[in-house]
């Protein structure tokens, strides 16, 4: 297992955390090495100080500070410079703030060390699979592509549905969706053939639209607004933790806060929003933008069922999935599943300004 972990790792993180530690001095290399996520070190660096600069940090303290600063908390704290900024640890520096932090490269060791870490971070990342299995959840049409063979299906689809929505089998934080109109293109079989080649390494899958409620629509009418639902199968059952609400900016298709959306965190058990809503850029919302009311205190409408259809799911996928982050939608007719992630704490966080790392971990101590 340990093997398989590792060389997980390797794709995620190239330089392993005992090697980035022995060069704790940005004159040995360390900017130019990707870190988890594969991104290089030195540009996210970049991003955050531009951004730092912008809101006049900078001028407190020296760029060399900063990114010695955001080295330091890599290294101890797996924290990335986007997560560095999102948390605001620029502006507390103790080792307490810090480290209740629950970093993405943190989160995505403990859930990899579980029996078949691997194999369910796979299962995860493909949409496909996930349908596969908790299709009678969906609630709508799907069609998976990856090869011409299916070239029969997806034109039938088609025939069905004259506008949809197209993801990558492999995506992930919202890139790569777009929405299809079939009166933008003359011929079903040219359409199949572009898409296939665009995306020829991991395929696709295209789904009926999803009609969402009134209440749903008014957070922003350009973007199906969701509930992300972070599970966790514990010894005790199903453990709901740090669910929250997101909407997309007016005029994109996603909610994902990766592409500029808001996020509110709300109670777990009542279904109250508890937060203001908040960008990763830090924009902050405390009035719902359709009606003016506030925002703390609102009810996700049906939350009881919302709690019963995420237990139903996680509890028809395999034992090794103790966490999944389940993305639901709000129709007329109920909640509808639209996908389960890896999933990140990231968002919750940075909403509330406040880690889990030590609830996480005692969490998934207890799991099956």
């Amino acid at each position: 297992m340990l093997g398989k972990v590792k060389s997980l790792f390797a794709k995620l993180c190239p330089e392993t955390y005992s090697q980035l530690r022995a060069k704790r001095s940005i004159k040995s290399g360390i900017l130019n090495q990707k870190i988890w996520g594969e991104v290089v070190f030195k540009d996210e660096i970049e991003k955050v100080l531009t951004h730092l600069q912008e809101q006049g940090v900078v001028k407190e303290k020296t760029e060399e500070h900063y990114i010695q600063d955001m080295v330091q908390c890599y290294l101890d704290y797996g924290i990335t410079p986007e997560e560095y900024r999102t948390f605001n640890f620029h502006c507390n520096p103790s080792f307490e703030y810090r480290n209740s932090f629950l970093s993405i490269k943190n989160k995505d060791i403990l859930c990899l060390k579980k029996e078949k870490g691997i194999e369910t971070f796979n299962e995860l990342e493909n949409k496909d699979f996930f349908y596969s299995i908790c299709s009678p959840f969906f609630s709508r049409d799907f069609c998976s592509v990856k090869t011409e063979e299916n070239e029969p299906q997806f034109i039938a689809f088609c025939k069905k549905h004259e506008k949809f929505i197209l993801k990558p089998n492999m995506g992930q934080c919202g890139k790569g969706i777009r929405i299809i109109s079939l009166n933008e293109y003359e011929n079903l079989h040219s359409l199949f053939q572009k898409l296939l080649e665009e995306y020829h390494c991991n395929g696709f899958v295209v789904e009926e639209l999803i009609i969402q409620t009134l209440w749903m629509s008014e957070w922003n009418r350009t973007s199906v607004n969701t509930m992300r639902v972070p599970s966790i199968r514990t010894k005790n059952g199903i453990h709901i933790f740090k669910p929250y609400f997101r909407f997309g900016r007016k005029g994109a298709i996603v909610d994902n806060g990766h592409s500029g959306g808001f996020a509110i965190v709300v109670n777990p058990n009542t279904g109250i929003m508890q937060t203001n809503a908040v960008s990763a850029s830090g924009d902050v919302l405390i009035q719902n933008p359709s009606n003016g009311l506030a925002i703390i205190g609102s009810v996700v409408p049906r939350w009881d069922e919302l709690k019963a259809l995420v237990e139903k799911v996680h509890q028809v996928l395999p034992e090794n999935h103790h966490y999944v982050g389940f993305d639901m939608a709000l129709t007329d007719n109920g909640w509808v599943l639209i996908e389960g992630n890896w999933g990140t704490f990231d968002i919750p966080q940075y909403v509330e300004q406040k880690g889990c790392r030590k609830e996480f971990e005692e969490l998934m101590l207890n799991t099956i």
